[in-house]
C-alpha cells in the first residue's frame, strides 16, 4: 500500500484538506457542539471549543500517517466553509482493509455532500493508497447515514449486535463494504438502492414502488424537465423511496440528484396510484406505483444534471410540452394545473 501523507482532494462542489488548528472554531460550531449532529458519534459533544481543539490537533500532526486515522476537513469551494469531517484508518494491513467515517453539520444534511466526499475518499483509497476493502459501519437508527454508503458504491453486509459501545452503552451496527473489484467494475451508470437490491432476488416480477415525483414551478408558467439518458424522453424528476426515508426526503434527494436543485419550499398536492402494471424501465422491469406528488416552488442552486441518468435540462412552457413528453403524463401535468388553480382561489 501507498501511504501519500497529506493530500488534497477537491469535487465539485468541495475540497478535502489537511487540518489546520485554525479550523477548531468553525469545526466546532458547525458540528462537534451540536447535540443533533453527535447523537450518533462515538464521542460525546463538546463542551467547548478547547475540546474540539485537541481533536483538530491530532488530526494535523498525523495526518497521512500508516495506522492512524487520515481525518480530512471537508469545505466548501464556495466560500471556504468548513461543514464536516470526513476520515479513513487502515484496520488490517494484511487484508488491505480500512474503515471510513463522517460527520457533517446540519446545514448542509439532505444536499449530497457527504456521498460527493466519500465518493471522492473512496476513489483516493483503492486509487491511490491500494487498499482491497474499505468498510463503514451506522447506527440503525440513522439509516441517512446507509443511504450515503448506498449511493457511494458500498453493499450492505449485515447487522451486528451490540459489537459496540457507544458511550457506554452496547449498541447494534449495520455494516456497508465495497471491494476494490467492485469499486474497478462500477461506471457511474450502476443502479444502486433498495429497488435495484430487490432486482437482484425477483428478477422482471412485478413490485410495488413507492416514490415520489416532482414537479418545479417557477411562477412563470413554465416546468422544469429533464431529458432521461435510457430513453431518451423528457421527464419530471421522480424516484423511488429508499429504506428509512420519509416521502418529503424522498422528493427532495431525488430533486437534487438529478437536477442539483435543493428545494427551500416543497408541497404534497396528489398521490398517485396505478391498477395496471407498465414497464417502466428499458430492462422490462414492471412496477405497481404508488407515487407522491408534490411541487416545488422555491429552491437553491445550480441547474445541474445528473451523469448517470439524465443528459439535459430545460424549462418548458406548461402548454408547449415538448413531444418526446410521455402522453400518460400530460393528464398528470393538468391535474396539477387544476389543483394549483383551485388553490389560488382557496388562498
Amino acid at each position: 500500500m501507498t501511504h501519500k501523507g497529506a493530500v488534497t482532494l477537491e469535487t465539485e462542489r468541495l475540497t478535502l484538506r489537511r487540518f489546520t488548528l485554525e479550523d477548531a472554531e468553525a469545526l466546532h460550531r458547525n458540528v462537534y457542539s451540536d447535540p443533533e449532529v453527535m447523537r450518533f458519534a462515538f464521542h460525546d459533544v463538546s463542551e467547548n471549543l478547547k475540546q474540539t481543539q485537541s481533536h483538530v490537533r491530532m488530526w494535523r500532526d498525523h495526518f497521512g500517517e500508516k495506522d492512524k486515522w487520515n481525518c480530512f476537513a471537508v469545505t466548501l469551494k464556495a466560500g471556504s466553509e468548513l461543514i464536516g469531517t470526513i476520515d479513513f484508518a487502515e484496520t488490517d494491513a494484511d487484508a488491505k482493509s480500512a474503515e471510513v467515517g463522517y460527520t457533517f453539520g446540519k446545514a448542509w444534511w439532505n444536499q449530497g455532500y457527504a456521498t460527493e466526499a466519500l465518493t471522492a475518499v473512496l476513489g483516493y483509497c483503492f486509487e491511490v493508497v491500494g487498499l482491497q476493502r474499505v468498510w463503514a459501519t451506522h447506527n440503525p437508527l440513522n439509516p441517512a447515514s446507509g443511504r450515503v454508503l448506498q449511493k457511494a458504491g458500498m453493499l450492505h453486509e449485515g447487522t451486528f449486535r451490540k459489537n459496540k459501545v457507544r458511550k457506554g452503552v452496547l449498541v447494534d451496527t449495520v455494516q456497508y463494504a465495497i471491494l476494490a473489484e467492485d469499486y474497478f467494475g462500477k461506471t457511474d451508470d450502476t443502479p444502486k438502492g433498495y429497488i435495484m437490491d430487490l432486482r437482484k432476488v425477483v428478477g422482471h416480477r412485478p413490485l410495488i414502488q413507492v416514490g415520489a415525483s416532482i414537479i418545479v414551478d417557477n411562477g412563470q408558467g413554465e416546468i422544469l424537465l429533464e431529458r432521461r439518458k435510457d430513453n431518451g424522453t423528457w421527464e419530471y424528476p421522480a424516484g423511488s423511496m429508499e429504506l428509512g426515508e420519509s416521502m418529503d426526503e424522498t422528493a427532495k434527494r431525488e430533486l437534487f440528484e438529478e437536477t442539483g436543485l435543493t428545494a427551500q419550499k416543497l408541497e404534497l398536492y396528489d398521490f398517485l396510484h396505478t391498477d395496471t402494471p407498465r414497464s417502466v424501465y428499458p430492462s422490462g422491469d414492471v412496477v405497481y406505483n404508488v407515487i407522491a406528488r408534490y411541487v416545488c416552488t422555491e429552491w437553491t442552486g445550480e441547474l445541474r444534471p445528473q451523469a448517470s441518468e439524465v443528459t439535459e435540462l430545460r424549462w418548458f412552457p406548461f402548454d408547449a410540452l415538448p413531444e418526446e413528453f410521455p402522453p400518460h403524463k400530460v393528464k398528470n401535468i393538468e391535474q396539477y394545473l387544476a389543483w394549483r388553480s383551485s388553490y389560488h382561489q382557496k388562498v
